[in-house]
């Protein structure tokens, strides 16, 4: 097989997707970038503004770490009942992940 000449990087957005830092809401959950909880810009260059974002509720036992299948961005929900502003575009892939649910922000 051929090599996809880094086409797949390219569609994904390239490292500059990789890095952007989800945003807690209401000081719950932790983030890589941001391991105390509380609110964090979104990176330059994300495509996640202040003002278009989902919700998302963790529900299960544990900490979980999610990657959004449109972006690549990990999003982390360090504990039961975290939730996480996430990009609009990941919304699909993190509606699948047993444990997840969106909510309405606030």
């Amino acid at each position: 097989m051929s090599c996809c000449g880094g086409r797949r990087s390219a569609a994904q957005g390239g490292a500059g997707a990789l890095g952007a830092t989800p945003r807690p809401v209401g000081g719950q959950g932790t983030t890589a970038g941001n391991p105390g909880g509380g609110h964090s810009a979104s990176a330059p260059g994300s495509g996640l503004s202040r003002t278009h974002h989902a919700h998302f509720r963790y529900d299960g036992r544990t900490g979980l770490t999610a990657i959004g299948g449109a972006t690549g961005t990990r999003y982390r929900f360090g504990h039961p009942g975290a939730v996480l502003a996430v990009d609009p575009r990941d919304r699909l892939s993190l509606s699948r992940v047993p444990g997840l649910r969106q909510v309405a922000a606030g």
